[in-house]
């Protein structure tokens, strides 16, 4: 069930309820307020606290770029390139429906579990981040290892002369290899699908990514559940350094001003992507508006 069912689930049947003929009897208007108002709060929590959706974050990433909502055909164009980001790379593992196969080698080998509720502390990391040195994910293998019967149980099978800390620290480096090769693999994908929708090659297509992925996790700061993102300081850095920079043909006057104006918001990833959404797409549209046009995509930058 998405939150989105589970949100008008609850609506509904708190509604009918308190529409009821014998609840209205039972009590008086001002307890029926009370009740009323106590609903509408718990399904604002619902909205505010989750985590965002898919489809709110290829707004997110067309509302980035300048492609209008009516622009069917140049989403036509992105939405295989959104489609594997989202749902094969960044969020894969956030997925309660569907299994990925990171994520059931994980549970079966390690039984460590990752879902909606934790799932950020993988791929959140952005395009350019090792996760080899990435604090959120080694803190939570090593949160569900230490409650872990499981691991336990293995500690006392395969090497039980073996401190259990350092068994686990050994399991610890073996899991984030595994996880460390899965991050070169997708960031492969994301190349070679970005080659293949947009044209771009090499450290452009590189510097593209990293844009659409740190947009993804300015667009998670919206929500209130944070932990795994990519600090603000991080994203900023690796927004302007790793993604303008690297995508090259950005020169002049008014990418200095859009850069600044980045780095007077960078410890609010929330007004860093509101200043990309207001002035990025006026940037790609003057350095990268024919080749993008050649591929069908059409820029079309909000008014300032």
């Amino acid at each position: 069930m998405t939150m989105k069912t589970l949100r008008t689930t609850c609506y509904r049947m708190s509604w009918s309820f308190v529409c009821s003929k014998k609840y209205v009897r039972s009590y008086d208007h001002r307890r029926l307020r009370c009740l009323i108002i106590v609903m509408i709060a718990v399904i604002l929590c619902f909205n505010t606290a989750r985590a965002m959706e898919a489809g709110e974050h290829y707004d997110e990433w067309y509302a980035a770029l300048g492609v209008s909502k009516e622009d069917s055909a140049s989403q036509k164009v992105l939405m295989p390139l959104f489609v594997l980001m989202q749902t094969e790379v960044i969020d894969a593992e956030g997925n309660g429906r569907t299994e990925s196969d990171l994520r059931k080698k994980l549970r079966e080998v390690w039984d460590l579990k990752f879902n909606g509720w934790n799932h950020r502390v993988l791929f959140h990391w952005g395009f350019n981040q090792t996760c080899k040195t990435y604090l959120p994910l080694k803190g939570e293998i090593e949160k569900q290892f230490r409650s872990s019967q499981k691991m336990a149980q293995r500690h006392q099978t395969e090497c039980p002369s073996t401190p259990l800390e350092v068994f686990l620290k050994e399991q610890r480096d073996i899991v984030i290899d595994i996880i460390e090769k899965e991050r070169i693999r997708r960031n492969q994908k994301i190349i070679n699908k970005t080659q293949e929708c947009i044209g771009f090659e090499g450290t452009s297509a590189r510097g593209f990514a990293t844009i659409l992925w740190d947009v993804h996790i300015m667009a998670d700061y919206t929500k209130t559940a944070l932990d795994g993102l990519l600090s603000s300081s991080r994203l900023f850095t690796d927004f302007t350094n790793q993604g303008i920079d690297r995508m090259g043909g950005f020169k002049g006057a008014d990418v200095e001003a859009f850069v600044d104006a980045l780095n007077k918001v960078q410890s609010d990833p929330v007004e860093m992507l509101k200043t990309v959404k207001l002035q990025f797409p006026s940037l790609l549209s003057k350095y990268w508006g024919e080749t993008l046009a050649k591929r069908g995509i059409t820029i079309t930058p909000p008014p300032q």
